[in-house]
């Protein structure tokens, strides 16, 4: 790498990391059996770990969350950018297997549904509440099924909860884990120290999210995905019932007529 023989994954790792924005090329010779590849001025980029997956089928917006981490917020306005775009009504949150992170990300990602300055959770003591509102810019007001299941823990709870109570979302799949807690070590005189939990989420409503949430439609977690798509279609056949003209007729019908 740039004339400097790497002998390890490790120290190729380091030595391809960059923390500019700018690309910075690097010239490569890869020794592979008795062949020898050059690639030159290959550009060097800051690696950015994907936590947003989305894609749209028959008019069904997808959005997987896969963590809460300090890239989080605007890989998913990215995306839910892209959505609007496509004048999308109708969206599925995937929160299976979603755990905690930042919470600045978890207030983040809710303000793109719920209102800005709207409770996402509060978190309580013995002796204290504390209050944690929406942040950043409201993107999508449309219908929103979130999918959950056993592994849905701690802010992915959070969110899944705060959708559903303020953003009217439906939640779809198995009971979440419950480990909406914060806990602390408080040290013991022998060196050993004992772990409590200190601070519980609760819902904006008020429901305590350490002991898990229940969804709206219980389900298995491999029909999740195929129960949200319907109960959206099915929302959308009755709603295009409703505002079909109806022709009423008075009085008894001649064949004339």
């Amino acid at each position: 790498m740039d004339s400097r023989t790497v002998s390890t994954m490790e120290e190729a790792r380091q030595r391809l990391i960059t923390h500019s924005n700018t690309p910075v090329p690097v010239d490569l010779v890869i020794a592979r059996g008795d062949r020898t590849l050059s690639f030159r001025q290959v550009p060097r980029r800051p690696l950015e770990v994907p936590y947003v997956e989305s894609r749209i089928r028959e008019g069904v917006a997808y959005l997987t969350l896969l963590g809460f981490a300090d890239s989080a917020p605007d890989q998913w306005k990215e995306h839910l950018r892209r959505l609007s775009l496509e004048q999308v009504e109708k969206l599925i949150i995937d929160l299976r297997g979603t755990q905690s992170g930042y919470l600045s990300s978890l207030l983040n990602i809710a303000g793109c549904h719920i209102e800005s300055e709207e409770v996402i959770v509060k978190y309580r003591s013995r002796h204290e509440t504390r209050t944690y509102r929406a942040t950043g810019e409201l993107l999508y007001t449309g219908r929103v099924v979130v999918l959950i299941d056993s592994e849905t823990s701690g802010h992915g709870e959070m969110l899944a909860a705060c959708l559903r109570e303020q953003a009217s979302a439906v939640l779809v799949g198995e009971p979440t884990t419950g480990d909406a807690r914060v806990q602390q070590d408080f040290p013991l005189s022998d060196g050993s120290s004992l772990t409590l939990p200190v601070w519980v989420g609760y819902s904006p409503e008020g429901l305590p999210l350490d002991q898990g949430l229940v969804p709206d439609v219980t389900c298995a977690g491999a029909e999740a995905l195929e129960t949200a798509k319907r109960l959206l279609m099915s929302e959308q056949k009755a709603k295009h019932r409703a505002n079909s003209p109806r022709i009423n007729i008075h009085g008894p019908v001649s064949p004339q007529s």
